[in-house]
């Protein structure tokens, strides 16, 4: 079983990618059906991340919206032809970054 930590690794390395791969290229998404796959592939990686961070530890960060990516890959998983680009798009270039500042800030709490 993973381990909290693990999870939230997960969690930044997954919005690390799509910073660094998604973010210059966003605007390729609906053209690119690899880069396309590729971004909903991590978002739902940080939505089972989140979803399976203990509850203990989602208690003591309320500051973190984790319902948002669960959500999103619930979403992404079960009704994937319906994926709209400008919700991907608000996840890439608004939620991953501050999700990623509080996970990071969460990790360096925890060394």
């Amino acid at each position: 079983m993973r381990s909290d930590r693990e999870r939230l690794e997960d969690i930044l390395e997954c919005c690390r990618l799509l910073r660094e791969h998604v973010r210059p290229r966003i605007e390729e998404l609906e053209s690119d059906p690899v880069l396309s796959a590729a971004t909903q592939y991590w978002i739902q990686i940080i939505g089972e991340a989140a979803a399976n961070v203990s509850a203990e530890l989602r208690a003591a960060h309320p500051g973190v919206r984790w319902r948002a990516p669960i959500g999103m890959r619930q979403i992404m998983v079960h009704g994937y032809f319906d994926s709209d680009l400008d919700v991907i798009r608000d996840v890439v270039l608004r939620d991953a970054p501050e999700l990623e500042a509080r996970i990071q800030a969460i990790v360096d709490e925890l060394e």
